[in-house]
């Protein structure tokens, strides 16, 4: 692999994550304004961390 590819991976990767790390901060704001609404705190969390992090999260919707 070029430089420039290796380069062009990294970035991409990192940009990748900087999304992931702004849809948790969004789940994290959630659960931070909402902490008198225990039930529906817990449902938005999860669906939340269900779209940061779908493939460690299997059938949390289910």
């Amino acid at each position: 692999m070029a430089w420039g590819d290796q380069e062009q991976k990294l970035l991409s990767e990192l940009q990748e994550m900087q999304q992931k790390l702004k849809r948790i901060e969004k789940a994290l704001a959630a659960v931070h304004s909402s902490l008198f609404e225990p039930v529906s705190l817990t449902y938005r969390f999860s669906l939340m961390l269900e779209e940061a992090y779908p493939a460690y999260m299997p059938g949390i919707s289910e």
